[in-house]
């Protein structure tokens, strides 16, 4: 199984941590060994070495293609390589991929539009041992750069009553950053505050709301809420959960704009239904 041990100092219940080791993962038969070594100095930081040889708990990371490029859904297929191996082919706008297990440390990600060998995207991305993250192809090479975007989706349980959610603005529609920035409200024109004038390639932290129904719309910057570019579907945000939302697309006809999620989020089941009753069947 997966280990978390810490090192702490004798007699502190536990709480004054000397040295936070790297989730371990012990499989079945394995035998291995850990030593803490050093001297707590600047010189000789305390740090974990290994004899016999041990394993990190791998890393979680969900990769999801935001990038709307060419001219149609068909040409925004790729190919993503990690470490010269493909890992997911004929990966489209709009397609998300959860739970690809990496071992901790550093990664070679590479897209490659499909059927060739040419490198559309490239970025070594640094992964801690049992972290869990997001890898994001952003941009569509004409407003916007192609890039990638790596964010950590680790983040603390939510308080009783609570969820959490984070929320991003990843549609390249504009290439003056300034005319990509929205509002993001609640339906009634009430403005989330942290959430006002955000640009093109911004994701928030995840924000502790109430469990509860939330009716969010992104209108056009410094338009007090009322011009309406995108009106999302009712979100129920439970107990406990931990969701995320982007915004993404062109705002074209080929590429509207439209809501993804990558970890997950859920819609107000009646009014899902009444909205989108197609979908709910």
């Amino acid at each position: 199984g997966d280990y978390d041990f810490i090192i702490t100092i004798a007699g502190s219940d536990c709480e004054n941590v000397a040295l936070n080791i790297p989730s371990v993962r012990l499989g079945n038969g394995d035998i291995a060994d850990a030593y803490a070594i050093g001297k707590n100095n600047e010189t000789f930081p305390l740090q974990v070495s290994t004899i016999l040889g041990v394993g990190f708990t791998p890393a979680m990371v969900n990769v999801a293609h935001y990038a709307p490029f060419g001219d149609s859904q068909d040409g925004t297929s790729v190919s993503v390589y990690v470490d010269g191996a493909e890992a997911i082919p004929n990966f489209k706008f709009g397609n998300v991929y959860n739970d690809v297990e990496l071992s901790a440390g550093e990664h070679l990600v590479e897209i490659k539009p499909t059927g060739t060998d040419t490198v559309a995207i490239s970025a070594t991305v640094k992964l801690d041992p049992a972290g869990i993250y997001s890898v994001i192809a952003t941009g569509d090479g004409d407003n916007q750069p192609l890039a990638l975007k790596v964010l950590d989706d680790w983040t603390a349980a939510p308080a009783d009553g609570s969820g959490k959610l984070r929320v991003g603005h990843l549609a390249p529609f504009a290439a003056d950053l300034a005319a990509t920035q929205v509002d993001i409200c609640l339906a009634d024109g009430t403005p989330i505050a942290p959430l006002q004038g955000v640009p093109f390639d911004v994701v928030s932290d995840f924000l502790e709301l109430p469990a509860g129904d939330y009716d969010f719309i992104i209108t056009i910057a410094g338009s007090d809420c009322e011009n309406v570019a995108l009106n999302i579907p009712s979100v129920r945000l439970g107990n406990g959960d931990i969701a995320d939302a982007y915004a993404i697309g062109k705002n074209n006809e080929t590429f509207p704009l439209q809501v993804s999620t990558i970890l997950g989020i859920s819609f107000t089941p009646e009014l899902f239904k009444a909205f989108f009753p197609q979908i709910a069947r």
